[in-house]
């Protein structure tokens, strides 16, 4: 059944007659007296009795009368809704992030301003690990991922780097170097660490690990934690030391725990969002515009994009 027929159908049961209804409509009255029969015919019942005062609904033609104004009302809505989808103001787009990216200012005042400009969106926020993340977009289960340690010779992914942080040492309050103005690698040669496992960011762990080897250290990792709170909690404790991102320094202070810079230890590291080169979402284009200006009004310059 054509949309087209069920329009004419609810046009001529309007007017009341082809005659009136053909006007209303803009076409001609064979025309729409073809369509009508048409339709009778997919249909396999009578729509109307026709007479000398014009058109009657039959039973079957009231019931459908209803029922064609809701169709066509849903499929007017549907167009709206579809056209919107399409250009990026409505639609679901899903969004994951490790936990130090709920800290970035960047981050909560994107959805605010998608939000704001576009109420017909969802958001689906998911936090997560920068492995989990990685492979979530990967999947396709997610649309952007905020994290670290994006493998750089995967050529499926784009990405915006949202800023860069570099290494700082954790020490508990009353470590032996808690005093010092800045530590070199060698000085921890003897001491435990906290650390993340390495199947959360291979190419950045082994990074590191090669950095402190140049430096004389090679680390005695005694334990491990997946999130950067838990590592700070063990060093606040005594458990070892650590390393932290300098973004950190944001935060409120840290009990327990003194912040050190390594002067030998020049590894950097970014936080990106991440999303498939593939992904053909025109949402996604309005979430990386919305954290662009964000970024734009904080004044950050390292930001970089590859698409194409």
């Amino acid at each position: 059944m054509e949309l087209r027929r069920l329009r004419y159908f609810v046009g001529a049961a309007d007017a009341g007659s082809i005659g009136r209804g053909a006007a209303r409509l803009n076409v001609a009255q064979p025309a729409l007296s073809r369509q009508l029969r048409a339709l009778e015919g997919d249909i396999g019942v009578s729509l109307f009795a026709r007479g000398a005062r014009g058109l009657t609904l039959t039973p079957a033609g009231e019931v459908l009368l209803a029922r064609a104004r809701t169709l066509l009302s849903a499929y007017a809505q549907a167009r709206v809704e579809a056209v919107a989808a399409a250009e990026g103001r409505a639609g679901r787009l899903r969004v994951g992030f490790i936990a130090t990216a709920a800290q970035e200012i960047f981050l909560p005042r994107a959805i605010q301003r998608l939000r704001r400009d576009h109420p017909g969106i969802t958001l689906q926020l998911h936090r997560m690990r920068s492995d989990t993340a990685l492979a979530a977009v990967r999947s396709g289960d997610l649309d952007v991922g905020i994290f670290h340690h994006r493998p750089v010779a995967d050529t499926s992914l784009d990405w915006l780097v949202l800023h860069t942080d570099r290494y700082l040492l954790a020490l508990p309050r009353d470590h032996r170097l808690a005093e010092a103005s800045s530590v070199r690698l060698a000085q921890l040669k003897d001491d435990p660490i906290v650390w993340y496992p390495r199947a959360m960011g291979p190419s950045s762990y082994d990074r590191l690990v090669d950095a402190c080897s140049a430096g004389g250290l090679s680390l005695n990792v005694i334990q491990e934690a997946e999130s950067e709170d838990i590592l700070l909690e063990l060093v606040s404790v005594g458990l070892g030391a650590s390393f932290v991102a300098s973004s950190i320094t944001r935060r409120k202070e840290l009990p327990n725990v003194v912040l050190k810079e390594i002067e030998d230890l020049p590894v950097t590291f970014a936080l990106e969002a991440v999303w498939r080169r593939d992904n053909p979402k025109p949402l996604l284009t309005r979430f990386k515009d919305a954290v662009l200006g964000i970024l734009a009004e904080e004044g950050n310059q390292t930001v970089l994009s590859i698409s194409t």
